[in-house]
């Protein structure tokens, strides 16, 4: 169980979730698949499970990236869209 302070926190984070929802006609969700973007996509799908995830590959990660990038997406059954510009690789 989290500590009341982590859950007052989580709970604030989900309101401003809820309300940012309710406001926009088409949310997504921007995943770099770093730790602070990767807790957002966390909170977001726990409200709208099927929102779109958008992951702008670079093609300059580490093979490691891309692994937990996938391994997340199928684990939370992300509706994950992948953006690439092959101009810039």
């Amino acid at each position: 169980m989290l500590p009341q302070h982590l859950r007052e926190l989580e709970g604030k984070a989900i309101y401003i979730i809820r309300e940012a929802l309710a406001t926009y006609r088409n949310p997504a969700c921007l995943w770099s698949t770093g730790k602070d973007s990767t807790t957002l996509v966390y909170l977001v799908i726990q409200e709208r499970p099927d929102i779109p995830v958008i992951h702008i590959d670079t093609g300059y990660k580490f093979p490691e990236i891309y692994e937990f990038r996938d391994r997340i997406a199928r684990e939370w059954n992300l509706n994950l869209m992948i953006a690439r510009n092959p101009d810039a690789t």
